[in-house]
């Protein structure tokens, strides 16, 4: 009893997982890993002077979900501690695991926060990061080789910690069994609908029974030297990061193609899955990443990467742009003349002049045009894959399409750009260039002055 105690003190220590007088949250879903995890914390908290505290979620999945609630409720009345719920009805059509992770931390979060809590403690252990890992590997997810994180901070100043990692799942059941303890037991974990549980319940034990009985400590050991060679990996990239980013919002992240091909290949791929894993909120796979690659080596300028359904890729002769997709606002503008309009992305206002009042303006975003070719309603709408015009100083039609890449222009951008439109002629792209058969010439008697202004976002 005492040694199974030792062993999570002495892990504990070692890693700094908890200081004394901390205040500890502990994620307790009342099964054997989370309640043997209470009861350790139960057991050092006086010799610690830690304060510890129960949160629980019920996402309402399961008929024993109910019961589990009551059960955690209870274990909080024994064991005289704080209690925090969580109640919810989880969507079950979409990634239910992965939903429920990303509430059940937002909520410990949450809780931590509005009550000075400095520690979360969840009850992973040595079985989950040799589970993790395998399905790591079978994703292709190189960097996942380095297991569960023992610590990290998931929020300022608030710590996740996992206390039990490196003991196995037989250790912590004969823990357990020899204290006599309660505990729930999922039904779901015995379903290999799963991946994990499938990995858990066929795969693994498989291996351990033929191959290596000490398959969960042998991986252990080599998931700290990933861990090792990851943090190594982190500091080099970081190192590169201010030479290879051009900008960077919260949707979107411009990097140098050249700067990028200087680098060592291998810190490449990693600095371009940091970012857009970062941006996805998601790792996104290595065989994504090398496919990705290959696009950077033979696409064409303006051409578009799909890591995701949410997330892209456009190659822009030197620059690259990784963005979040959002879905294409269309927008069509019925305009008068001798007015002013503001719309959501931009102003647009246009004024008659008097011939004698024209003055030529080195200002990109204020055109003139012949009033009398302006014979037909006017619009202003975002651009259309088949739309040309004739660029002022030439008589050549270019596709507008063309045009944008010649001008550098990055794929977000050419959503919002509007276009004046006349009898289904563009007459100018607005803060771009003026179509040449509405130019002001020695023929013109009267002008219509046009000005465009952009609104700026806050990044």
């Amino acid at each position: 009893m005492q040694t199974f105690l030792n062993k999570v003190q002495t892990f504990a220590l070692e890693n700094n997982l908890f200081s004394f007088g901390d205040k500890v949250l502990l994620g307790i879903s009342g099964g054997i890993d989370s309640c043997v995890m209470l009861e350790v914390f139960s057991s050092l908290k006086k010799k610690f002077n830690l304060t510890i505290a129960i949160a629980h979620v019920n996402y309402n999945l399961r008929k024993e979900s109910i019961e589990e609630e009551k059960f955690v409720c209870k274990l909080s009345k024994n064991y005289n501690v704080p209690f925090y719920l969580k109640n919810i009805f989880l969507d079950k059509k979409n990634s239910i695991q992965e939903n429920a992770r990303t509430i059940r931390y937002n909520f410990f979060v949450e809780v931590a926060t509005l009550n000075s809590y400095n520690k979360i403690a969840v009850a992973h252990n040595l079985n989950d990061n040799l589970e993790t890992v395998f399905f790591n590997f079978i994703r292709g997810s190189f960097l996942g080789f380095s297991g569960i994180p023992i610590k990290r901070e998931i929020e300022k100043n608030i710590f996740l910690i996992r206390p039990i990692l490196k003991l196995k799942r037989n250790e912590i059941e004969k823990f357990a069994n020899e204290k006599k303890m309660e505990f729930k037991v999922d039904s779901s974990n015995f379903k290999n609908d799963y991946s994990r549980n499938f990995l858990r319940n066929e795969v693994i034990p498989k291996i351990e029974n033929k191959l290596n009985p000490n398959f969960s400590e042998t991986n252990y050991s080599n998931s700290k030297v990933f861990l090792d060679l990851y943090n190594f990996v982190e500091i080099k990239t970081k190192e590169i990061i201010p030479k290879i980013i051009l900008k960077q919002t919260k949707d979107e992240l411009i990097f140098s193609l050249s700067e990028l091909n200087k680098v060592d290949i291998f810190l490449a791929k990693n600095f371009v899955h940091l970012f857009v894993s970062l941006l996805a909120k998601s790792s996104i796979d290595s065989n994504m990443i090398e496919k990705f690659f290959l696009f950077l080596s033979s696409a064409e300028n303006g051409k578009k990467f799909n890591f995701s359904k949410s997330i892209y890729a456009t190659k822009s002769r030197n620059e690259i742009s990784v963005a979040k997709a959002k879905l294409k606002e269309n927008f069509l503008y019925k305009i008068e003349l001798n007015k002013k309009y503001k719309f959501k992305n931009f102003e647009f206002e246009s004024n008659i002049l008097d011939l004698s009042k024209f003055k030529i303006l080195n200002n990109s975003n204020v055109e003139f045009a012949d009033l009398e070719k302006l014979n037909s309603q006017l619009f202003l709408r975002n651009w259309k894959c088949y739309d040309n015009f004739y660029p002022i100083g030439g008589n050549y039609n270019k596709k507008i399409s063309d045009f944008f890449i010649d001008k550098k222009i990055p794929i977000k951008e050419k959503t919002e750009i509007p276009l004046l439109i006349c009898d289904e002629k563009i007459v100018w792209v607005c803060g771009k260039r003026l179509d040449n058969r509405f130019k002001v010439d020695s023929n013109t008697k009267k002008i219509i002055k046009l000005k465009f202004k952009k609104i700026e976002k806050e990044n």
